[in-house]
């Protein structure tokens, strides 16, 4: 059996045309100021066994995670739904797109993409609500950063 990284490695240097449009977006904080993963594994646990599913693009910033759908998607839309119900109870929010909103017109998705961000609110630690419309970084960091600070 393959191992996750592998895997990954294999995604990675086999991505879809799709996805290599909106990595050039999204690579380098170019989208919004966020940090961005490609072909990212997500690991838990189920039933005691290490399970793994990954996106297609993951931001960490507030755990957001974009899939771009190929036309096979719309023969799993079950499996699509357990996998994304999955995510969501792990704490994520799934976003699917088209590829063929991608390779129509890359700069709708990514309004569509900035609507979602903006509406994106998460609660850190400290049950504090924060939004991270404009990137604002990583909450963590930010902590971390304060605590060196202080001492």
């Amino acid at each position: 059996m393959q191992t996750i990284t592998k895997i990954v490695r294999e995604l990675r240097r086999n991505s879809t045309p799709e996805e290599k449009i909106l990595w050039e977006k999204f690579r380098a904080h170019r989208f919004m100021g966020l940090k961005f993963k490609r072909q990212e594994p997500i690991i838990f646990d189920y039933d005691g066994k290490k399970r793994f599913f990954v996106a297609d693009f993951l931001c960490l910033n507030n755990k957001f995670i974009i899939e771009v759908d190929r036309k096979i998607h719309d023969y799993q839309k079950h499996h699509d739904l357990i996998r994304d119900n999955i995510l969501t109870t792990l704490g994520y929010r799934v976003v699917r797109i088209r590829n063929e909103e991608v390779l129509n017109n890359v700069n709708i998705v990514l309004i569509k993409l900035k609507s979602e961000f903006a509406s994106s609110i998460i609660s850190t630690d400290d049950n504090k609500k924060t939004s991270f419309s404009c990137g604002e970084g990583d909450p963590q960091k930010a902590d971390r950063m304060r605590q060196k600070r202080i001492i």
